[in-house]
Order: structure tokens, then C-alpha cells, then sequence
């Protein structure tokens, strides 16, 4: 929001009793209203994965998917629009989802987004001419032509838990981030860094829940004054981290 937009990105996240659900969502930035369909999207998922978690221990990403769905459908027919322009302007968005349990990891996407496991990035695009799929695609399929397999949510990544020591999910904004990783931050002389701080420092990881958000406003905003430079990430940007920490009765995850 430091340029006086709003922030089209949206991140949900809840604790279970042995892990965790997260969500980041990223509102078309052609739709003018899109940081709704974000953050509806956003809740919408978390809610659904984690009543399904804490019930079951197994998750149907097909039946959360629906969940979204219907959701996104109902308030979509109570708005002052036609249908097909409702979803256009509130209900595009990109989804990167994380469920971790007592033994699995499972990470599910639908369109662009930025994946860290382990160190590893997994790409997620690029898309021909910059559009990327949204799953409120499925809601207006004579609008939008597309596979249909595309615009539903995928598997990107599971394994035990016990394999992953730490990851990421965000928006696309991250992939500035990695461009300009050698690049010094706007006013400051302190380059901006690998993505990998936010899982490496534990200064992330000392109680501060403001610290990550002060970290990319730093190398996100304008700096106006001497020697002026303009900011660093060119679109909203948004993350989750989680990372495995010891603990006297076992391991478990540091998450921010």
C-alpha cells in the first residue's frame, strides 16, 4: 500500500494441532477490484483445508476447491454486475497453498506463485502473454477458454514431513526479489539478499510479526530524496516461511 493502491495479494494461515494450513492469493492485477476475490479466496481455502485437517488427517483438494467455488459463486450472484463481470472484476486470483500434518507436506497451486522447498525453487510459469490460470475460470468457461485441467488446483509438491526442513510459498512479486538479490536496497547501503535470509536469520523467527513486512517495504518503496531510486519490487509481495526447529520432546516448525 505505499503507493496509495491497494495491495492485491491476500495470505491466510492457521495452526493445527501437529502442523499447519497457509495460503497466499494474488488478485489479477486487470481486475479492478481483485484484492477481494484475493482475500476471499484466500480465507475461503484455509478454512476449508484446515476443518478437513483437524477432522481427518486427509486432505481432498478437489472438495476444497469446490468449497472456493461455491463460495466465490454465491457472493458473485449478489453483486450489482452481470455474472461474467463480476468474476472478471472481483474473482481473479492466483492460489499457492501449504497443509502440513503430523506426517505430510502437500503443496497445490493454481497459477503463478513462487515455491521454495528445501531450498529448491519450483517454478510456477511463466504463462504465454502473462496470463496465468485462475480457477474462477471454471465459473465462466464461455467466456474463457482454457484447459480445463489448468485452472484447477495441482500438485506442486508432497513428501513425509519428516523430508522437508524448511520452505516457502508466495506471491510472483518474489521473483523481483531474486532479480535484484545484488542489487542495494533504495537509500540504504545494504544489498537486498537471497530469499533464503527469511528462512536462514533468526531474527525472522524472534516474535516479530512486523519484521518481514518492514524487510520488503524496504526494498519495495520509492526513495525520493538524494540520489533518488525507485523501488526494488514492481508488483505486491507476499510469503510464508516455515522451518524445522528442534525441541525437547521432538522437531517442529518455526513458521512466519
Amino acid at each position: 500500500r505505499i503507493g496509495g493502491r491497494n495491495n492485491q495479494d491476500a495470505v491466510q494461515y492457521r495452526q493445527t494441532p501437529d502442523g499447519f494450513v497457509a495460503v497466499v492469493a494474488d488478485g489479477c492485477s486487470g481486475g479492478r477490484y481483485s484484492e477481494v476475490g484475493a482475500w476471499l479466496g484466500a480465507s475461503t481455502l484455509t478454512a476449508a483445508l484446515y476443518e478437513q485437517i483437524t477432522d481427518s488427517q486427509v486432505i481432498d483438494w478437489q472438495r476444497a476447491e469446490r468449497t472456493v467455488l461455491s463460495q466465490v459463486d454465491v457472493v458473485a450472484r449478489g453483486l450489482a454486475e452481470t455474472y461474467d463481470e463480476a468474476i472478471e472484476k472481483f474473482f481473479l486470483f492466483t492460489i499457492v497453498a501449504v497443509v502440513v500434518s503430523s506426517d505430510r507436506v502437500e503443496v497445490y497451486a493454481c497459477g503463478d506463485g513462487f515455491v521454495v522447498i528445501n531450498g529448491q525453487h519450483i517454478a510456477l510459469g511463466p504463462y504465454p502473454g502473462n496470463q496465468p490460470p485462475y480457477l474462477s475460470y471454471q465459473l465462466i468457461p464461455k467466456i474463457v477458454q482454457m484447459n480445463a485441467e489448468e485452472v484447477r488446483l495441482h500438485e506442486v509438491w508432497s513428501s513425509d514431513e519428516s523430508l522437508v526442513d524448511h520452505l516457502m510459498i508466495g506471491s510472483d512479486g518474489l521473483d523481483d526479489m531474486v532479480r535484484c538479490e545484488q542489487l542495494q536496497r533504495p537509500g540504504l547501503d545494504v544489498f537486498v539478499g537471497p530469499v533464503s535470509q527469511f528462512w536462514e536469520s533468526d531474527r525472522y523467527f524472534g516474535g516479530n510479526p512486523e519484521l518481514v513486512n518492514r524487510e520488503l517495504k524496504l526494498i519495495g518503496r520509492d526513495w525520493p530524496h538524494h540520489n533518488p531510486v525507485p523501488g526494488l519490487l514492481g508488483d505486491d509481495t507476499t510469503l510464508i516461511v516455515a522451518r524445522r526447529t528442534p525441541d525437547t520432546e521432538g522437531d517442529e516448525h518455526d513458521t512466519h
